[in-house]
């Protein structure tokens, strides 16, 4: 299978950087599944029923205060953040909604900013991982492979990094010499103005401390803990694996539960986001329909579940 350069529309304001797309044939048969006006409905409703879910499990919280309600919303609270970094994911594509003023205004208001991502830089270094693919100079490499990822202490510290906010605190602290500080400025204040927004709903409908409590606690625990599991499984290869996959191409076939709170979205047809990054992660599933039926398939990996290639990289490493 051959490959090319594809040069990415971003914004003038964004350093351009590029992605490996297929050959033309490949790309020609799947150009229909670009963001078409029924993607960005569905998008778009797909937002919108995320934040219903968390607000009804914060009102649920605030009927019946227990700790019993409040691990339930914690919990599911998580798993809606976890959703709404994979929309902003969709709008770093520009696959959210077609009008890019709309696209960028939901993956930041709605999505991005709410759950701690600068857009602009998220944007930047996420398009240099998908050009650096399979190489150490990808800014992601850190979190599927390097030494420290080689023997079961160094995998079992990284993944406990995710859960206690050591991740969370490196992502906030990140500067990144290809990311101007003009960018981060502007992220740092939708940050800012979209938390202090945030935390004036919960204090104004509930109460002040709702807002640590069922918001930044999930974010910094939970959900950065999931994002550090779905980046490690979705590229991390270890002994054989390597040698029958050197393009480091996998998907995941999750299960309900694993799709629902680990990847949701679709963002678990992770290989044929890499192949097709303008496709709407609504229709990868799609995709990877097409691909499994056809002759000339590109090299991926597909695993069948997220917890599952944990314990056996485990068991693997020494």
């Amino acid at each position: 299978m051959r490959y090319r350069r594809a040069v990415v529309a971003v914004p003038s304001d964004l350093a351009r950087d590029d992605v490996q797309e297929p050959d033309s044939s490949l790309r020609r048969d799947f150009h229909d599944l670009r963001a078409d006006r029924a993607t960005e409905r569905w998008n778009l409703g797909y937002v919108a029923l995320s934040w219903g879910v968390i607000a009804a499990s914060v009102a649920t919280f605030w009927k019946r205060r227990t700790p019993l309600t409040a691990a339930a919303a914690i919990a599911v609270i998580a798993s809606r953040q976890q959703a709404l970094l994979n929309v902003e994911h969709d709008a770093l594509h520009r696959s959210l909604a077609r009008d890019r003023r709309v696209n960028d205004a939901v993956g930041i208001i709605a999505a991005g900013a709410p759950c701690g991502s600068g857009f602009r830089s998220t944007r930047v270094h996420h398009l240099r991982h998908h050009r650096l693919l399979n190489t150490m100079d990808d800014p992601d490499a850190v979190l599927h492979r390097g030494p420290h990822l080689d023997t079961r202490n160094g995998l079992l510290r990284h993944l406990a990094e995710g859960f206690v906010g050591i991740y969370a605190v490196k992502v906030l602290r990140r500067r990144e010499s290809w990311v101007g500080p003009d960018l981060r400025r502007k992220d740092k204040r939708d940050l800012v103005l979209v938390q202090l927004g945030l935390w004036g709903l919960f204090a104004r409908l509930t109460a002040w401390w709702t807002y640590p409590l069922l918001w930044l606690a999930p974010l910094t625990t939970i959900t950065s803990g999931v994002v550090v599991i779905r980046n490690y499984v979705d590229h991390a290869l270890v002994g054989d694996e390597l040698d029958e996959h050197p393009d480091r191409r996998v998907s995941v076939d999750a299960g309900p539960v694993e799709g629902s709170n680990i990847s949701p979205h679709q963002m678990n047809w992770h290989a044929e986001h890499h192949l097709f990054p303008w496709v709407p992660a609504r229709r990868l599933p799609e995709a990877a329909r097409r691909l499994a039926a056809r002759g000339d398939r590109p090299d991926e990996l597909v695993r069948t579940s997220y917890l599952r290639a944990i314990l056996s990289h485990l068991r693997q490493l020494g």
